[in-house]
């Protein structure tokens, strides 16, 4: 089970108040299964329910404020295939979909709907090639057939997408690097891309020593159910475009950095950590604390953040977490 809470902008057009702005805010809760029925078949699923509010903050009216309520369900699998010579096939399918309303207040900010909706097939290729008794380079291809329904871009689409990882035990150290691009879809003005990658220090294999993660990522470099963790299907909500995959530079439209120390202590592992991460210029998330894994598979976790948001907009967290894991330690490293 997990809770979020989240604030936005997005923009909207009615034929009585034009084009204006409105803030929202979002309580979300998710509910996910995994399920591996037997070796190589991976089952999931979830469903989440938000409820928030919708105010009007720019136009010829300001301060209108609605309620909003979001739901969101999804489901998937994973089914390894035979290998092929080196090749490891696989393939994988998921689906979800995501609705929105707002009521009515007034005649200024009149009730409104949207959903979103995706279905996806992939087939998955990787190898694997040894390097040397301590490192290894794992490639790995993805084709895809997908279709989009709902209130924002409709229709069947294809995408390619791959990938490069490589690690080394003895250094404890991996890369990973991938990317995904929207080949064609019966949407033709619409473009999708996104590349990623991701350097990581390991800590011990106990979870002890230093952890040290830094992840730049460009456009959209996930698809599918994916995207509904990140920047999520809501901000297509009233009436908005395509999120805008180009980018003009090299810059990362996000950047993320992890950092983590584990000590070793009577009741467990305890592990202090710093979190970053940017989104624009004037919009990131400063994220300390520590976290318990005790011996019996607990994990606590004591933390504060600090939001910045566009403008003036600062927003402040203090909170405690425990979890249990089931047949594992849990929570090594970051």
């Amino acid at each position: 089970i997990g809770v979020s809470h989240s604030q936005g902008e997005m923009d909207y057009r009615n034929a009585l108040t034009g084009e204006g702005e409105l803030d929202t805010t979002l309580t979300s809760i998710y509910n996910y299964l995994h399920y591996s029925p037997r070796v190589g078949l991976n089952l999931w699923g979830a469903l989440g329910y938000g409820w928030g509010d919708a105010e009007l903050i720019d136009g010829e009216v300001r301060g209108v404020k609605t309620d909003l309520t979001m739901w969101l369900s999804a489901l998937g699998l994973r089914n390894e295939l035979a290998t092929a010579g080196n090749i490891d096939l696989a393939i994988k399918a998921d689906a979800f979909g995501t609705w929105l309303q707002t009521d009515e207040k007034d005649t200024l900010l009149p009730g409104a709907t949207a959903d979103s909706s995706r279905l996806r097939l992939v087939l998955e290729g990787s190898t694997a090639w040894i390097l040397s008794t301590d490192s290894r380079v794992t490639p790995n291809l993805e084709l895809g057939v997908r279709w989009d329904g709902g209130d924002a871009e409709t229709g069947l689409g294809v995408e390619l997408g791959g990938g490069l990882s490589y690690t080394n035990t003895r250094l404890r150290l991996s890369v990973d690097a991938s990317g995904r691009y929207l080949l064609v879809h019966e949407e033709s003005d619409y473009e999708e891309w996104g590349a990623s990658l991701m350097a990581r220090s390991g800590a011990g294999p106990g979870g002890e020593g230093l952890s040290l993660s830094l992840t730049p990522t460009w456009g959209q470099a996930t698809s599918g159910v994916d995207r509904l963790w990140g920047n999520g299907q809501a901000r297509r909500f009233g009436g908005l475009g395509p999120v805008n995959s180009r980018n003009s530079s090299w810059r990362p439209q996000r950047l993320e950095l992890k950092l983590g120390y584990g000590l070793g202590t009577s009741q467990g592992l305890l592990a202090p950590f710093g979190e970053l991460s940017m989104v624009e210029e004037d919009v990131g998330r400063l994220r300390l604390g520590t976290r318990l894994v005790t011996r019996n598979s607990w994990v606590w976790r004591l933390l504060g953040e600090r939001r910045s948001g566009r403008g003036d907009e600062t927003d402040y967290l203090i909170g405690v977490f425990a979890s249990y894991g089931f047949g594992s330690a849990g929570g090594q490293g970051l």
